[in-house]
């Protein structure tokens, strides 16, 4: 059986630009001054530091995960996660963000339940904002190693204890049809926004690498198209929940 392990980067300069980069997405589809703010498997809690930048006095950002990784000079707020519900009322906040973590938490059974929990949390006219790795990426971003995730579980496990990575490929990404079937599946209609990640990458991640640059600097058809590219190395998608009537 497959144990399902924590994979957080807790580096804080990488996840700081990484926040900055998830911040820079949502405020192109709504203003987060003010905004009540929910980083699900939060490790560190940079992300959630990016947003309490932005909020203001009046907002609240919640960092939330299985175990407490924050350091100890950590300003976020903390809940701490037991089972597959998360720890707080329907409709508790305007944002929830989930960065690369539904790989992580089991197989679909899990993965479904996971963000039906993410839509659960969330305010009408509020949004969910996922990211998650392209099974068909050229690089497997957990363990490092090329095209690992191209095989089928059996092979994975092989590789990962051929090369001393683990016991076992203790992951389960997605393709995009896969992502969007676990979306409508919970009840959530998302919007890919992935071409928007590629223009954000290139302002705050790219560091100045010349082809990230070059691809972030392109109108948004082409980067629609580049983003559409079935071995993206990752997807990002944004659902609004529904006002009601």
């Amino acid at each position: 059986m497959t144990s399902w392990e924590s994979h957080a980067i807790l580096e804080r300069k990488a996840r700081l630009l990484k926040g900055r980069k998830v911040v820079s997405v949502i405020e192109r589809q709504l203003s987060l001054t003010g905004c009540s703010v929910l980083d699900v498997g939060t490790g560190g809690g940079y992300i959630a530091e990016c947003f309490q930048e932005v909020v203001g006095s009046n907002g609240r950002v919640v960092g939330a995960d299985r175990s407490r990784q924050l350091p100890a000079d950590s300003t976020v707020e903390y809940a701490e996660i037991n089972g597959d519900q998360l720890p707080f009322d329907d409709a508790s906040f305007d944002v929830v963000v989930s960065n690369h973590v539904v790989p992580h938490v089991g197989p679909w059974a899990a993965q479904l339940r996971h963000v039906a929990e993410l839509g659960r949390v969330v305010r009408p006219g509020g949004l969910v904002f996922l990211a998650t790795p392209n099974r068909w990426g050229p690089f497997e971003p957990n363990f490092r190693v090329p095209l690992l995730s191209w095989w089928p579980q059996f092979m994975r496990n092989l590789i990962v204890r051929a090369l001393g990575r683990g016991e076992s490929f203790d992951v389960a990404p997605l393709t995009r049809p896969a992502l969007q079937r676990l979306f409508r599946d919970a009840g959530l209609h998302p919007e890919d926004v992935t071409h928007e990640a590629i223009r954000a990458y290139s302002n705050i991640e790219a560091q100045g690498a010349i082809l990230p640059r070059l691809l972030g600097s392109l109108p948004e058809m082409p980067r629609r198209l580049i983003a559409g590219l079935f071995f993206i190395p990752s997807f990002l998608f944004i659902a609004r929940k529904p006002k009601s009537l």
